[in-house]
């Protein structure tokens, strides 16, 4: 990650400035290796930027509190989506299930379940194996 920090910083010096798939690459990595402080002050420096972020930079930051087990954050990033204008997909769903299975919350992946079902979303192997 160091080296792509280094990259990123010296874009900027360069005057190549990062775009929404920058960020989304540089947040996605970050959720990776779970990082989950870079990645949210990443995502939030892109909005300052007047970036906004997609539904996979949503779908990285909710998969990477999924797998911190930092579950509660995850209820804010939806709002967010929803109030962005984004609908979740059945990626979202699926990082939702797999961390409310690691959770235990079991009331959270039936309803979440439901829900993505009404949104005629169906289960995929990622989701049936959570």
């Amino acid at each position: 990650m160091e080296d792509a920090e280094e990259i990123f910083s010296k874009m900027k010096e360069w005057g190549c400035y990062p775009d929404s798939l920058t960020y989304r690459t540089l947040i996605d990595r970050y959720c990776q290796v779970g990082d989950m402080e870079k990645a949210f002050k990443s995502r939030d420096e892109m909005q300052i930027l007047g970036i906004s972020p997609s539904i996979e930079v949503f779908n990285s930051l909710i998969a990477g509190l999924s797998k911190s087990g930092v579950s509660g954050r995850v209820n804010n990033l939806v709002i967010d989506m929803h109030t962005k204008g984004l609908a979740l997909n059945i990626v979202t769903y699926g990082a939702l299930i797999a961390g409310w299975c690691r959770e235990g919350s079991i009331d959270k992946v039936f309803n979440t379940y439901l829900e993505m079902a009404d949104k005629g979303f169906s289960p995929n192997l990622y989701i049936c194996s959570a």
